[in-house]
């Protein structure tokens, strides 16, 4: 699995945001959650890595609505909006497991709302994690096969609840629109109110919401700081056309500061090796992995093993065979498993 980097450069400016971010402090939202959430020091962190920065993380994951996550003040916005719209149901998009899916199906549950999820993927045979949630908090889920079949599912539904006199939000995937970005223009100052002004920023990106409101924030903060967005899955390119629009349509930055925010695009684009650490034996055998597994008691050198696609689990970041034997899995060895030495 390959990730990438997309870094928005230093942002500064001279002029007064102080109406600006007075808009968007006053932008009507749900109360949904306390904030702020706490901010650690990650000290044991800093000593592994031989760091001489001190290095904090913002914990959203504290939050305690809906099992919390960044989504949270997204949606407090968004749903809050559905709602001064007369909203009767939530619809949005995500994969089976999607964290911004089961943060919907609470917010829909506590506001009173019909929900309805289109979850991309083969319906599992049994729920756990994110979808044992979704049907807890009573959403209803339609699958379909690919990511691009999301979007046109979705407007369906809605035109569905439309046709039997319903009044669906449908809120787009993350719930990442300019006015869902507010909720991050607020975390940063929230942050600074926390007394951390850091130098950067690092955190997730995807649907481009968040890195569109930490942008935002820290141009109206007028802070020089570095916003790194780490993708999993889309191109750096492409996350940055999305934060790029969805900053640009946020009518709550004055010309100037958007100006100087968007001026010279991304700094640069670096193409870097994910690094995940095996948490159990097996994996989704219709899938491929790139994994870097590192053994920190142990001096061995770090490889990157490419596990192919088979037709039944095996074991992964040790030393057991495969759960079958050698003369019923001829493709174990070396197709199975074939070994990368990492740079």
């Amino acid at each position: 699995m390959l990730a990438r980097d997309c870094i928005i450069p230093a942002v500064t400016h001279t002029i007064d945001a102080s109406a600006a971010l007075r808009r968007a402090n006053e932008f009507p939202s749900l109360s949904l959650a306390e904030f702020p959430t706490p901010i650690e020091e990650l000290k044991r962190l800093r000593s592994e890595l031989g760091s001489g920065a001190r290095i904090f993380a913002k914990r959203d994951d504290a939050i305690s609505f809906g099992f919390g996550g960044n989504k949270v003040r997204k949606l407090a916005i968004v749903a809050g909006q559905a709602i001064a719209d007369g909203a009767d149901a939530l619809i949005t998009i995500g994969g089976i497991q999607s964290n911004h899916a089961r943060a919907t199906a609470a917010t829909a549950a506590k506001l009173g709302l019909r929900c309805h999820l289109v979850a991309s993927g083969a319906p599992p045979d049994r729920l756990t994690g994110n979808a044992l949630l979704d049907a807890l908090l009573g959403a209803e889920v339609e699958y379909v096969a690919a990511r691009s079949e999301r979007v046109p599912a979705m407007r369906r539904a809605a035109e569905r609840m439309r046709a039997s006199g319903g009044r669906p939000a449908e809120i787009p995937l993350g719930a990442s629109t300019p006015e869902g970005a507010l909720g991050f223009v607020r975390a940063v100052g929230e942050m600074l109110q926390q007394g951390v002004r850091p130098d950067i920023i690092v955190h997730a990106t995807s649907s481009g919401g968040t890195q569109a409101g930490l942008v935002a924030g820290c141009a109206l903060h007028g802070l020089s700081t570095r916003v790194i967005g780490v993708s999993a899955d889309d191109p750096a390119a492409d996350v940055e056309r999305q934060v790029r629009g969805r900053v640009a349509r946020g009518d709550f930055l004055p010309t100037r500061i958007l100006a100087t925010a968007l001026k010279g695009g991304v700094a640069r684009l670096t193409r870097v090796k994910l690094e995940r650490r095996a948490v159990r034996f097996g994996f989704d055998h219709h899938q491929r992995f790139h994994v870097r597994f590192r053994r920190r008691r142990r001096q061995r050198r770090r490889s990157t093993y490419r596990l192919a696609d088979h037709h039944h689990d095996h074991p992964v970041g040790c030393e057991r065979r495969c759960p079958r034997e050698r003369s019923e899995c001829g493709q174990y060895e070396p197709q199975c498993r074939q070994r990368v030495q990492s740079e």
